[in-house]
C-alpha cells in the first residue's frame, strides 16, 4: 500500500506543476517573438502535470478495484465534500478562488495578481477536491491504517 501513498503524493505533485502554471501566464506570450518559446514550455508543463495526475490517479483506482477486500461506497465522490481534513482545506480553495473569479467578473477591475491567484486557487482546489474526496485516497488512507478489512460488505465508514 505504499505504493499507492506515493502515487497519490505523485499526482498531488503533479497536478500542483500544472496549476502553477498560471502564475507565469501573464509572463508568456505568442505573439512576442521572444516569449513564444515560454508559451509553449508552460502549455507543455500544463497538460503533463495535468495528464501525469491522472495517470497515477488511474493506478491507484486499479489497485483498489483489483483489491477484493473493498467494497465500495455508492455515489458520486465528485459531489462529496469535506470529506476528511485535507478535503475540507482544498474545497475551502476552491470555493474561495470560485467566489473571487466570479466577483471579479461583476465587479471588474480587479489587479491581475488577484485574478491570477484566484484561477490557480479554482484550478487546484478542483483538482485537489478531486483527490481527497475521492474513493483512491480513502482507500490508500484506510489501507495505511490496516483497515482494509473494515470494508466487507459496505460496514466501513472511515
Amino acid at each position: 500500500m505504499r505504493t499507492n501513498k506515493r502515487r497519490i503524493h505523485c499526482s498531488i505533485f503533479a497536478f500542483f506543476l500544472s496549476s502553477m502554471t498560471v502564475w507565469f501566464m501573464p509572463m508568456a506570450s505568442f505573439e512576442q517573438e521572444e516569449s513564444i518559446i515560454f508559451a509553449y514550455i508552460l502549455a507543455a508543463v500544463f497538460w503533463l502535470g495535468l495528464v501525469l495526475g491522472v495517470v497515477f490517479q488511474l493506478l491507484v483506482s486499479r489497485d483498489r478495484k483489483r483489491d477484493i477486500n473493498y467494497n465500495d461506497e455508492r455515489g458520486l465522490p465528485l459531489l462529496r465534500f469535506f470529506s476528511n481534513r485535507p478535503a475540507k482545506f482544498f474545497d475551502a480553495l476552491l470555493i474561495a478562488g470560485v467566489v473571487t473569479l466570479v466577483s471579479s467578473f461583476f465587479i471588474g477591475s480587479f489587479p491581475q495578481w488577484l485574478t491570477t491567484a484566484a484561477i490557480f486557487a479554482s484550478a487546484f482546489g478542483f483538482e485537489m477536491h478531486g483527490v481527497f474526496n475521492s474513493k483512491n485516497y480513502k482507500y490508500a488512507r484506510e489501507a495505511r491504517r490496516g483497515r482494509r478489512n473494515s470494508y466487507i460488505g459496505g460496514m466501513g465508514n472511515g
